[in-house]
């Protein structure tokens, strides 16, 4: 009887791939749902009789999903480096790319939460129709 053997390590580097790909996915569903929770309620208080949504909420939203958006994004790098052998070169570029991405989602943190209403972040709307009682 011939034995028919399994290639574990194969499979798994196909298993790793595709959630690597998954969580790719995720994260770009995240932006778009992120883009659309703040862009829809600002859009609305454009109408006529509606109160209009500060810019600095807009951003807010925006600026949080775009974070965690980020962090799904460097895991999906993670993991489909782990999928497949790669060399110095593709190794280096997935560094540069998650230490990029970390960066842009420690600054969104940083401006999300020290420069929030009532901050500098505000004072480019100090003049335009969104900005509400002083």
């Amino acid at each position: 009887m011939g034995s028919v053997g399994i290639d574990w390590e194969g499979l798994f580097l196909q298993f790793i791939g595709g959630v690597g790909f998954a969580v790719e996915v995720v994260g770009a569903l995240v932006i778009a749902g992120a883009v659309v929770a703040s862009i829809v309620p600002f859009a609305a208080g454009l109408w006529p009789g509606r109160p209009p949504l500060r810019l600095s909420v807009v951003r807010e939203r925006l600026g949080h999903g775009l974070v965690l958006a980020l962090e799904f994004l460097i895991a999906a790098d993670i993991l489909r480096s782990l999928a497949r052998p790669a060399n110095l070169l593709e190794l280096t570029g997935l560094a540069v790319i998650v230490v990029l991405r970390t960066i842009l989602s420690l600054s969104l943190e940083y401006e999300l939460r020290h420069l929030g209403p009532g901050t500098g972040a505000d004072r480019s709307q100090e003049h335009g129709r969104n900005d509400g009682p002083h």
